[in-house]
């Protein structure tokens, strides 16, 4: 269902074989050995797709992807790049299922046992096997971009990386991370906001202006007028006009 219309059109077995033929011949060495690596997962089990699928809707779902909805937020960024969708899932399944507690952990396996119709403890073997290999076979400048490709996923369904890894480091980057973006909006609409304030206070400034203008025009008026009465007026008269 996420990966749409190419696996309705060939079968979901012929489509990953050919997708994973495409990621081994990348010349992306983390495409690659994540390729390698779910092609290793599907001929070693022998049971066709459900080791891949295993492997990949369980990172869909800790991405925050609703896999039961038809047309998820998610499914335009999936069948716009599959490939680098596929890696996302493999990265959040390497980051985030240590990261769970044992009964996220549980409920997971026995989502997929479900699904899937196989006992949990293949599930559980399966997603082991995965996590064992990409430990052994990534590099730290692998495995760093893989966690990019988690962020830029995650976010599709709202979630950032410290949601997937919940390290206290990663919550700090994300912090600082929209802190900035933050500054930058201000910076960005500072003049405008400068502008309007500017407008605003001019507006004040002459609408003053024009109230002590008036006030200044009265009491001028009001010397004028006195300075007209009569001669035999008293000071008290005078006082009051």
């Amino acid at each position: 269902m996420a990966y749409g219309a190419p696996v309705a059109a060939r079968g979901i077995a012929t489509f990953f074989d050919t997708q994973f033929q495409t990621m081994k011949a990348s010349d992306n060495a983390m495409v690659e050995q994540t390729g390698r690596i779910l092609e290793a997962a599907t001929l070693g089990y022998g049971i066709g797709y459900i080791a891949p699928v295993a492997i990949i809707a369980a990172g869909q779902l800790i991405l925050g992807n609703p896999l039961g909805a038809i047309g998820t937020v998610g499914s335009a960024a999936i069948l716009a790049n599959p490939i680098a969708a596929t890696c996302a899932a493999a990265g959040a399944l390497y980051y985030g299922y240590a990261a769970m507690t044992d009964a996220e952990r549980t409920q997971l396996i026995e989502s997929l046992a479900q699904g899937l119709k196989v006992g949990t403890q293949l599930v559980l073997s399966i997603l082991d096997f995965f996590l064992t290999e990409m430990k052994k076979a990534l590099s730290s400048d692998m495995l760093s971009e893989l966690k990019a490709s988690v962020a830029e996923y995650a976010a599709t369904f709202g979630n950032g990386i410290a949601d997937i890894t919940r390290t206290v480091a990663d919550k700090l980057q994300m912090g600082l991370s929209q802190a900035y973006d933050g500054a930058i909006y201000l910076r960005q609409n500072a003049g405008e906001a400068l502008a309007s304030a500017a407008v605003s206070g001019s507006a004040l400034a002459g609408k003053a202006f024009d109230q002590l203008s008036g006030m200044v025009g009265n009491h001028a008026a009001s010397k004028k007028a006195a300075a007209m009465l009569p001669d035999s007026n008293n000071s008290e008269q005078s006082e009051q006009s």
